[in-house]
């Protein structure tokens, strides 16, 4: 990876240009300050600001691949080691889940080696303990058997405070963070406390299988030599015995999840409530496909659901009085509070929108929008972006680097999770999962505002540019609609 003097080594060779003429071309008086930056002489703040002068700079015009190299740079300079490293892992999250991988078990007991998938798929009612395993490519084919029934699983990671840690295991882990049948633990004690502890198993890769077989209990202890393989020791009986070897870890886990979310009985109005007091008086960083529930003017959406598939029986969704007033308080939540409101889109997503009047996450009680009420939303949303100073809109550069999940980060209080194409029927497939971990959200913020802002969005000037082509296609539409009657 490049150092900041080797970037702009780079960039000089590239545009053909002196450190005097480059340091002029960004408004500095002379080439002491860029000389400065490029010898490590300069504090964070000022490398910085010359990033954001380089960013901004129409003559330098630089490429996304240049962007995001020197968003790297900036990310090495201002993060210390462990964090750089946790930032790498992040970008990784946010762009794919691992793969699924189905590890080969190696049966100590007869010498077969045996695809984990092959040995438990046929089982039920299983007991699953797994400690760590954070670099274990496992939890894919443990979310088929908790998704089918077979299985439940907890999940307990030591962790010293390591911040890399606990983003590997957040990334490892989100192929079954929305299962049920999963719980996940961090567990925050010294390495000395565990290394003392003659009953804790320190930083071993575990995985702990209780099961019946003719109806007599068995279990499987399989410790993990990679992140593929592991050795399987089977014996009669419950395992007790290695639950007992994880009480030091599992005592103080703090869950990895929080399950805040209302339940199916209390209903929709409950679930827009809750909405409403997580958005309330913070700081809200959102990246989606397109527009969310709540920037849908409160007058359309309530509209639209009352003219819904359950216009017949609106109660049967909810309190439609409350789930009304609710709206126009998350509409407040979003364009009126005084906290920094940054929203990230795929154009491709709310193009579609535009043409449809759909949203990828459409609610499953909503009608379609009509093209009228589309140019409403778009003309509110120009309006909030361009003349409200606490609510910023911006669309991805590159629309494959970041999965097409919505992610919310409420500051100071979690990151949401929800799965992509969801309906918001809670009485369906709908899933979202709630991480607070303090330093995974820590280094979320930080990532969002240093990396995500900074290298991976539009520049104003074409983020407004495509919000009036998204309004001018609407206004044309319209127009050839009455003239069409």
């Amino acid at each position: 990876m490049l150092d900041m003097r080797q970037f702009i080594q780079s960039i000089q060779r590239s545009r053909g240009i002196s450190v005097a003429e480059l340091a002029a071309m960004l408004g500095y008086k002379s080439q002491t300050s860029v000389a400065r930056i490029m010898h490590g002489k300069a504090n964070v703040e000022s490398v910085t600001r010359f990033c954001q002068l380089m960013n901004a700079c129409e003559a330098l015009a630089l490429t996304d691949e240049e962007t995001d190299q020197l968003g790297r740079v900036l990310e090495r300079k201002r993060l210390s080691q462990a964090e750089y490293a946790a930032t790498d892992i992040l970008r990784l999250l946010l762009r794919e889940d691992l793969p699924v991988v189905d590890p080969v078990l190696v049966l100590v007991n007869t010498g077969e080696r045996q695809r984990m998938m092959e040995r438990y798929l046929p089982m039920t009612d299983m007991r699953i303990t797994i400690l760590n395993c954070e670099t274990v490519l496992l939890f894919g084919s443990l979310a088929q058997l908790v998704r089918q029934g077979k299985a439940k699983v907890e999940h307990y990671l030591y962790s010293d405070d390591s911040l890399l840690r606990t983003v590997m295991t957040i990334r490892a882990a989100l192929p079954i963070l929305h299962e049920n049948g999963y719980f996940g633990g961090l567990t925050y004690v010294s390495r000395e406390e565990i290394l003392n502890n003659p009953r804790g198993i320190l930083m071993a890769d575990v995985m702990l299988c209780e099961y019946e077989r003719e109806g007599t209990p068995w279990y499987d202890l399989v410790i993990f030599q990679n992140k593929e393989e592991g050795m399987c020791f089977t014996f009669p009986g419950s395992g007790t015995t290695v639950h007992r070897m994880m009480e030091a870890v599992k005592a103080k886990a703090q869950p990895l999840r929080n399950g805040g979310m209302p339940s199916l009985r209390e209903g929709y109005s409950a679930y827009l409530r809750y909405c409403s007091n997580l958005e309330r008086d913070r700081a809200v960083y959102r990246i989606k496909p397109d527009f969310g529930m709540e920037q849908i003017p409160a007058e359309i959406w309530i509209r639209a659901f009352k003219e819904g598939p359950m216009a017949g029986d609106l109660t049967a969704v909810g309190d439609t009085k409350e789930m009304a007033e609710l709206t126009r308080q998350r509409q407040k939540n979003t364009f009126s509070k005084k906290q920094a409101q940054h929203h990230v889109f795929k154009q491709r997503a709310v193009w579609k929108f535009v043409r449809t009047g759909r949203l990828s996450d459409q609610f499953w009680a909503f009608r379609t929008l009509t093209m009228q009420e589309r140019l409403e939303t778009l003309r509110n949303m120009l309006e909030q972006h361009t003349q409200n100073p606490y609510y910023k809109l911006h669309f991805l550069k590159d629309e494959d680097c970041i999965r097409d999940d919505e992610i919310i980060c409420y500051d100071g209080m979690g990151i949401i999770f929800i799965k992509a194409g969801t309906d918001y029927n809670l009485q369906a497939a709908h899933s979202e999962i709630m991480v607070s971990q303090p330093e995974f959200l820590r280094i979320y913020r930080q990532f969002f505002l240093h990396s995500i802002l900074p290298n991976s969005v539009q520049p104003e000037y074409k983020t407004r540019k495509i919000l009036l082509e998204m309004i001018d296609y609407c206004q044309k539409n319209l127009q050839e609609e009455k003239t069409a009657t």
